[in-house]
């Protein structure tokens, strides 16, 4: 058998069976040091070259791989390049038959030359765009612009044909008369002109000096409206004076300042999320799915920002808008004790879970009852009123529970927004009550009822672990009315009792409860209240009218997104923190689980008395004997291992600070800022869709139901604008809804609308609404 032995120097490099190389250090007197490449065929010397000499290093290269076939891979392991140089290498030198190509000298420049400069610059002042040039000269676009921003290119401001207008117009010289722009653009021409300026500053970008002079002098974006037919979503805007009642533009000028140097304005902002919330656009990120233009032209504006500069705008305006908040916030709740001025003010406290599954951070588990699971999340506590129109809310990282939430953030909160009786009166009535509070069981404590009733604050709840059953004929039938005008048949009955707290002292309450009767039993709900004032009647519509909180939990989070993150970034907290001990939820995860296996065991030994044979006699008694006695023997393992784990959970502290939990648990903040004041945007969008539902519901009561159904439609509606410069109205057109009794409702929507006289926010322009119909003005 003959072997191929392949020769090459004992110090070579091996690239193939035949190539190998040397570096060999050169050193010349007053230079760097560089190296020599020595290249071999077996032991045959065939090439050197310095380090710096490409191209002797390029050809090597191409006659490796082309002229001996040696992969790429190979060649850039050995040589220790990156594969896609050596990639790009052969394709140079395929293209030039091996030949090397010319290469530039450092600090020569590789297309703006002074030749070429000089010739561009002549060809600018002509009015040339740089989109032209471009095409024309083979130059790279961002090449040119690079050079504009150097300064090495004079590039005077453009001057397009059409004016500053949303979609274009006549010349700027030609006369008014003769401008088409009281023509009504369709949705084909407007959708042309966006195309056409996404060759220039973007798609839609019509407003091209108004934007030049807005990025080098300040200037900020101003509504312009323009006829347009069939604008797209055109129907959202019957919603903005719910919007404006609701007071989300009153104060803008806190805002102002935070977005002092942005293009765009602080009620375009507010606009846009308001419309973001009522077309269930969740998230920025999902605006680009939607057309910049057209949803720019329901604000008077050419197009709406892009996603990054929108965050931008978000991360700006929440880090500044607190003052904003807080005055939104309180003229809420001074309008709740307006509507409830007969009565006391009624808020519904609720804890919502908003469930984190992101990896930035190891947030603390909870249970979620609507997932019935413990899940890493925020615990958002929220306040809303006796219709389910939110009020406030915070959220907690670390959920110390209801009840120390309310006294350690919430009354701090409550004593800025929530309104008192006048202070003559609290001196001359000690008993004076500042508002009526009502949540769930998770705050079912007796020493909890009688601290809030120490700050002048009536509680109602559930009460829990009920277990005498009130007789029947204690219970009458009465007609409970709900805060939204719902009736319903009930058994109520009423009574005074005293519970014991855990501090000893005792708590006089009046206990409600409503009985159910079923097929098989009847189930009493027990409500408890420090309120004597509050008949059974009412204090069971107030209470079971805590639905309406749970609605709205679930109907924003399937609409309007209320759970989606929209800031990825988080904040530190305090390692003086309190904290659930990890290992002690642990040991009570573990109890918990022998407490189940200890109750599944005790049913099953009390099922086997009613299997036993009654005469005692038998294999099958014998048999059912001795599963009993394993049955017996299986139970008090589990009891003995049951005391041993809470002995053991004894010994482990429950709250332990958050710099004593190791490095992989311990857990940071999500940032709060741009998600609190986009949350604030969706209650005020909530509140007014709110608002139109009700008055659905009180002209047509059989339609009253599906009203958000209907609203919904009516907001994705397309609709045509008519502005009219000489009366300053802005009139829009809704196109007609798929159903007659929709057509109807829509019809007098608009009317009540009209009768608002509501402005454009921002704008001198009146809103004007109307349906399209047969007999319409415009003969449409």
């Amino acid at each position: 058998m003959q072997l191929n032995l392949a020769l090459a120097p004992s110090d070579s490099t091996p690239v193939a069976k035949s190539f190998s190389f040397q570096r060999v250090p050169l050193c010349n007197a007053g230079s760097p040091e560089h190296h020599i490449t020595i290249w071999f065929r077996d032991l045959a010397e065939i090439q050197r070259y310095r380090d710096d000499d490409i191209d002797s290093r390029n050809r090597m290269i191409f006659t490796l791989v082309d002229g001996n076939q040696i992969s790429q891979k190979r060649v850039a392991d050995a040589l220790g390049l990156s594969h896609s140089l050596i990639k790009q290498i052969m394709r140079q030198m395929r293209a030039t038959q091996g030949l090397p190509t010319a290469r530039r000298t450092r600090g020569e420049a590789r297309v703006l030359t002074e030749t070429v400069v000089a010739l561009l610059n002549e060809e600018l002042s002509k009015g040339r765009q740089l989109t032209e040039l471009a095409q024309e000269r083979g130059i790279c676009l961002s090449t040119l612009r690079k050079g504009v921003s150097r300064g090495v290119l004079i590039h005077p401001l453009p001057r397009p044909a059409c004016s500053l207008s949303c979609f274009g117009g006549a010349p700027a010289s030609a006369p008014a008369s003769s401008c088409p722009a009281s023509t009504p653009s369709t949705q084909g021409e407007r959708a042309q002109v966006d195309v056409n300026a996404s060759e220039g500053l973007g798609t839609a970008c019509v407003r091209v000096i108004e934007r030049t002079l807005g990025l080098m002098r300040g200037g900020k974006a101003v509504s312009d409206f323009e006829p347009s037919e069939s604008l797209a979503w055109g129907g959202v805007l019957t919603a903005l004076p719910a919007l404006c009642a609701e007071g989300l533009f009153r104060s803008t000028g806190l805002i102002t300042d935070a977005l002092d140097k942005c293009y765009y304005q602080a009620t375009h902002l507010l606009i846009l999320l308001a419309i973001m919330a009522l077309l269930r656009i969740k998230s920025p990120e999902q605006l680009r799915g939607w057309a910049p233009g057209e949803l720019g032209r329901l604000m008077g504006l050419d197009r709406i920002p892009e996603v990054s500069t929108l965050r931008r705008y978000l991360d700006k305006a929440g880090a500044q808008s607190s003052e904003w908040q807080h005055r939104l916030l309180k003229e809420w709740f001074e309008r709740q004790a307006k509507e409830e001025a007969d009565d006391k003010i009624t808020l519904y406290l609720d804890g919502h879970i908003h469930v984190y599954t992101g990896n930035m951070t190891p947030l603390p588990k909870r249970y979620s009852t609507r997932h019935r699971l413990c899940v890493s999340g925020i615990t958002d506590y929220w306040v809303n009123d006796r219709k389910g129109r939110p009020l406030m809310r915070i959220g907690k990282v670390i959920d110390e529970g209801m009840r120390q939430t309310v006294f350690n953030e919430l009354l701090q909160q409550w004593e800025k927004h929530v309104p008192k009786p006048d202070e003559s009166y609290r001196e001359t009535h000690p008993d004076w009550v500042w508002f009526r509070l009502i949540f769930d069981r998770a705050g079912s404590s007796a020493a909890f009822l009688g601290e809030l009733k120490k700050h002048h604050i009536l509680a109602m709840t559930y009460q829990m672990r009920v277990k005498e059953q009130w007789p029947l004929n204690e219970f009458s039938e009465v007609t409970v009315t709900s805060p939204t005008g719902i009736k319903t048949e009930m058994l109520l009955a009423e009574r005074l009792i005293n519970l014991k707290a855990t501090n000893g002292e005792t708590v006089a309450v009046k206990e409600i409860r409503r009985m159910r009767i079923g097929q098989k039993s009847a189930y009493q709900t027990s409500i408890i209240t420090t309120d004597f004032d509050l008949g059974m009647t009412e204090g069971a519509a107030l209470m079971f009218a805590r639905w309406n909180q749970e609605n709205y939990f679930k109907y924003m989070a399937e609409q309007y997104g209320l759970d989606h993150l929209l800031e990825y970034a988080t904040q530190s907290l305090s390692l003086s923190e309190n904290v659930v001990n990890p290992r002690w939820r642990e040991a009570e995860k573990q109890c918990k689980m022998v407490q189940g296996k200890l109750d599944s065991l005790h049913k099953r030994f009390r099922r086997s008395y009613e299997d036993l044979p009654e005469d005692g006699k038998g294999a099958a008694y014998e048999q059912k004997m001795a599963k009993r006695e394993e049955l017996t023997e299986e139970i008090r393992h589990l009891e003995a291992e049951k005391q041993e784990l809470k002995a053991r959970l004894k010994e482990i502290p429950r709250k332990i600070t958050l710099g004593s939990l190791d490095d992989d648990e311990r857990f940071v903040a999500l940032a709060e800022d741009r998600k609190m004041f986009v949350d604030v945007v969706k209650m005020a969008a909530y509140r007014a869709e709110t608002a139109m539902t009700e008055l659905i519901r009180e002209w047509f009561d059989a339609y009253g139901d599906e009203g958000r159904t209907i609203l919904q439609r009516l907001y994705r509606q397309p609709a045509d604008l008519t502005p009219n410069p000489d009366t300053k109205t802005l009139t829009v057109t809704v196109y007609p809804l798929p159903e007659k009794r929709q057509c109807l409702i829509a019809e007098k929507i608009c009317e009540t609308l009209n009768e608002s006289e509501t402005y454009y926010p921002g704008t001198e322009w009146k809103l004007r609404y109307k349906m399209l119909t047969a007999d319409c003005d415009d003969g449409l």
